[in-house]
């Protein structure tokens, strides 16, 4: 019998809970690793019936991600190190997700599909990652399609550190683009906000576009924990 579980992850300080349900504590003790260098201490608590949870409270600044699976019967909490890099992006491995494939995204007024754009600005900076040392990988190189779910999974299987979906918002009839324009960050797990802060920042002060905000969204491809993610409109 595989119990459910959810995994949360926290700043401030930085944590991870893992709450198991349909379980009962049977914890008497936990052997720490004495060479431990990013886990401060775990502690586990059964806040209700067939409710379990486990708290791991990290040394880090930035968290990088988690996993958590079964091995069998052993259900496993995997906690990603932060990566290394040089002073460039040597070492990063970064998955670049043009959004669109099938269907064309948004459309604009010359007939021009998002999907196009998307993809346009995808090898652009690709181009521009791998010039700075990062190993990138696009979800797609062309118009063929990719499903949805299917993107993260890209990610995944690359086991990519980042992971990067660009796409370009569209407005209402009626609304003036020319008047109002500009661009939004989106992420969706803590560990992931730092990443989303800076971007936004960069944007901002390098485009010259107006802000049009930074969001805690529950994005399909935002979801998955494993690594940083971000959505660029």
């Amino acid at each position: 019998f595989r119990t459910s579980h959810t995994s949360i992850a926290r700043n401030n300080p930085a944590a991870l809970t893992l709450t198991i349900y349909y379980a009962t504590s049977n914890v008497n003790f936990i052997r720490y690793d004495t060479k431990r260098k990013f886990i401060e201490n775990i502690q586990w608590q059964q806040p209700e019936k067939r409710v379990f949870q486990l708290k791991v409270l990290l040394r880090l600044k930035q968290q990088w991600g988690c996993d958590v699976y079964y091995e069998k019967d052993n259900l496993i909490l995997e906690i990603n190190r932060t990566p290394r890099w040089a002073d460039n992006l040597n070492g990063l491995k970064i998955c670049v997700d043009a959004g669109h494939s099938e269907d064309n995204g948004a459309i604009g007024p010359t007939g021009l599909m998002e999907k196009e754009v998307n993809l346009q600005i995808a090898k652009k900076v690709k181009s521009l990652l791998e010039s700075h040392g990062a190993k990138v990988i696009l979800t797609r190189s062309g118009m063929e399609h990719v499903p949805l779910y299917h993107r993260p999974k890209i990610a995944l299987e690359s086991k990519a550190d980042i992971f990067m979906s660009i796409h370009n918002n569209s407005h209402p009839d009626g609304i003036n683009p020319m008047v109002y324009n500009g661009t939004s960050i989106y992420y969706y797990h803590p560990q992931s906000e730092l990443l989303a802060e800076k971007i936004h920042k960069y944007l901002l002060s390098n485009l010259g576009l107006p802000d049009q905000g930074l969001y805690h969204a529950n994005f399909a491809v935002l979801r998955p924990p494993q690594y940083l993610s971000v959505l660029v409109e």
